[in-house]
């Protein structure tokens, strides 16, 4: 069934439904990574609308991406091949077996060039914010090839593509989920009442009941607490400002 045949109300039903599949796959991947995901239970449906317009945003903004650093290719491709002589070519199977090295050549050389730039921006943004992990730099490059494979190969089937769509979404859910975890460090301090100022950090508040955790030999220990119990929340001020 093709989107242009389904009504606006399963259309909506539709986006509704990868919406939360998105938010929910987001939230459980990231618990799963604290061990701890007893949490979901506990979470508010707009903590899950939240996720879902990052995990837009992140797909927006990687999407963007790879159609700058495609457009800007093809400008340095147009500016050396505006100073190279073509041969021109009478056979029909020579033209056509040089187009299909040509295409495959950019692709190759496109791939190459994105890999390149996607390590530059990645090197850029850990120097001036100094959040950004190896990890982070994987998940990015996955998901900028399989945009750039979406855009480029023009063999791929509806299906296939559909594929590749879910994939890509899967992806960007885990990186958003990832991004979280690198936050954490930065995450404002909780103090509690009866507990001699000891700092903790916050994660996230859900009704009531707020999520704190503290680091304790390298691991995340999540622990819950009811709103009257915290003393204060400070939020840590960066060095430059």
């Amino acid at each position: 069934m093709k989107l242009k045949e389904l009504s606006l109300t399963d259309l909506i039903a539709l986006i509704s439904t990868i919406s939360v599949l998105v938010s929910v796959t987001s939230q459980a991947y990231f618990y799963y990574r604290l061990d701890a995901l007893w949490v979901m239970s506990l979470l508010t449906p707009s903590i899950y609308f939240v996720e879902v317009v990052k995990v837009i945003i992140l797909f927006i903004l990687l999407f963007s991406n790879i159609l700058i650093v495609e457009l800007l290719f093809k400008k340095i491709i147009k500016y050396i091949s505006g100073k190279k002589k073509v041969k021109l070519l009478n056979n029909e199977a020579d033209v056509q077996e040089l187009l299909s090295r040509q295409q495959k050549k950019y692709g190759n050389n496109l791939t190459v060039f994105l890999g390149i730039m996607i390590f530059v921006e990645w090197f850029l943004l850990n120097y001036f914010t100094n959040i950004f992990r190896v990890g982070i730099l994987l998940w990015i490059s996955a998901i900028s090839g399989l945009i750039l494979a979406l855009l480029t190969d023009k063999e791929f089937d509806r299906t296939i593509r559909y594929v590749t769509l879910g994939m890509i979404l899967l992806c960007v859910t885990a990186l958003n989920a990832e991004l979280k975890i690198v936050e954490l460090d930065r995450a404002p301090y909780v103090y509690l009442k009866n507990d001699n100022d000891e700092k903790y950090r916050l994660v996230e508040v859900t009704q009531d009941k707020v999520i704190i955790f503290k680091v304790v030999d390298s691991n995340y220990q999540i622990q819950l607490m009811n709103t009257d119990q915290i003393k204060k929340i400070v939020a840590e001020v960066s060095p430059n400002q």
